[in-house]
């Protein structure tokens, strides 16, 4: 388990990041969610699809920070 930091936005401060704790997924299970992804996708299915770098399992979002 890891504590990732990812950038969610920016005010008229600065850069906003998101702090959360999260299991990083193997290539395998990366490699199958993106088949499913494509598969939803090539059927039709519109959404906000995530890209394979930034694949994960969220187990607690802690908060945004600037």
């Amino acid at each position: 388990m890891r504590a990732i930091v990812t950038v969610v936005g920016k005010d008229k401060v600065g850069i906003i990041a998101g702090v959360f704790l999260a299991i990083l997924l193997s290539d395998e299970m990366k490699d199958a969610l993106i088949h499913t992804q494509n598969r939803w996708y090539d059927a039709g299915v519109r959404g906000n699809y995530t890209e394979e770098e930034n694949l994960h399992l969220t187990l607690a979002f802690i908060g945004e920070y600037p």
